[in-house]
């Protein structure tokens, strides 16, 4: 439950009403009782004795049950057991024929205790208290000469049961009602952050376009700087483009913009890498995208281990069909294929790892002539 939702605010409206209900139904039972010229004298000691005794149990619980949003079993259960036990004491204090008589206070307070076990309880806890209370009452009236008043007992039986029950209908709608407009309400909430958090979003990529990634880029191409560091402008640049243009609203993250990033921290290691491509699908599995993003950078660790060289080159490449192809290449010192065994080193975990997403690796090399890898992702691949 929502704290200040309308839900909250609901139980404690009935919480009162209850209340309400409580004191209209035990209160006129004293009045009547002190009414001057009644015949109020009739009613035994030990019944008024219980009659005062209940309103300050009453009073109590109330006051206990009004502080807090929501009732738990225990005081439910022992508003039953009191009341319970005030209509079998008063009921056989008082003589048979009198239980169905106005001396008898607990029919009306018995009500109201089904009542408030049914809207905090439940179907259960009100069938209960019912069964409990309008046991109890008839247990106490139905014996000897009480016989006589049965049609009297039963409707006032069967009018605590039909209030339990009404009272509990009208309480489950209400309350039902109320939280369905909480959730409501959440969603509403939820639906107006996450615009604010988009709509920031989007000025932080604004910000980053017109501000970071343009001075990048005029330092990239600014002829008094060394060439060093215009690269490394240049490589910045890229790599925020990418992460600019695919910002707000794209969900996951691209196969385009996993090879920039994996580019951009081979260049800031040493290695000199020039990303292009073209026609990139905008969504692909993460795991393909995982394990294409991989395979090159181990090919590109590859390069700067052992190629003998500073600068290699990236293109990928998409097709209409689907079919993606990723080319690594680099201009070193090459080697034989023929002398590295498939099934051996990073090789094998390149080809292991693609071949789980249905891509497929070739490498094209030879002694001083550089290497070419290429990564083929068919159009419906198989794993």
């Amino acid at each position: 439950m929502r704290k200040g939702g309308v839900e909250e605010q609901v139980r404690t409206w009935l919480t009162r009403a209850l209340a309400l209900l409580w004191i209209a139904q035990a209160v006129p039972w004293g009045v009547l009782l002190l009414w001057s010229g009644s015949e109020s004298s009739l009613a035994p000691m030990p019944v008024v004795v219980s009659y005062l005794m209940y309103l300050v149990w009453a009073a109590g619980l109330l006051r206990w049950v009004m502080r807090r949003p929501e009732v738990g079993w225990v005081p439910i259960a022992a508003a039953i057991a009191v009341m319970t036990a005030a209509e079998a004491f008063v009921g056989f204090v008082l003589p048979a024929e009198a239980v169905a008589t106005w001396q008898n206070w607990t029919p009306a307070p018995a009500t109201g205790v089904a009542v408030l076990a049914h809207v905090y309880g439940g179907y259960r806890w009100g069938a209960g208290a019912a069964v409990a209370l309008g046991g109890m009452y008839l247990a106490t009236g139905l014996r000897g000469d009480g016989v006589a008043q049965a049609g009297t007992l039963l409707g006032v039986t069967g009018q605590l049961v039909v209030f339990t029950f009404a009272g509990g209908l009208v309480a489950a709608k209400l309350l039902g009602t109320a939280r369905q407009a909480d959730t409501e309400a959440e969603g509403a909430l939820r639906a107006r952050e996450a615009t604010a958090r988009a709509e920031e979003r989007v000025r932080q990529y604004e910000v980053l376009h017109d501000n970071v990634l343009n001075t990048l880029a005029l330092l990239a191409s600014h002829p008094a700087l060394p060439e060093a560091v215009r690269a490394k402008c240049a490589r910045e640049a890229r790599f925020l483009r990418v992460l600019v243009d695919g910002g707000p609203g794209v969900e996951g993250t691209t196969l385009d913009s996993r090879l920039t990033e994996v580019t951009y921290l081979q260049g800031a290691h040493g290695l000199e890498v020039h990303y292009s491509s073209d026609g990139l699908p905008s969504t692909m599995a993460s795991t393909v995208v995982n394990a294409i993003a991989a395979a090159v950078t181990e090919a590109l660790n590859n390069v700067a281990k052992h190629a003998g060289t500073t600068r290699a080159w990236v293109v990928a490449t998409g097709e209409p069909d689907g079919e993606v192809t990723v080319t690594i290449t680099d201009h070193g010192s090459g080697f034989d294929p023929a002398t590295v065994a498939d099934d051996t080193g990073p090789r094998r975990s390149m080809t292991t790892r693609l071949a789980e997403v249905g891509a497929a690796l070739t490498i094209d090399s030879g002694p001083g002539r550089g290497t070419v890898v290429e990564i083929l992702l068919p159009a419906n691949p198989s794993a």
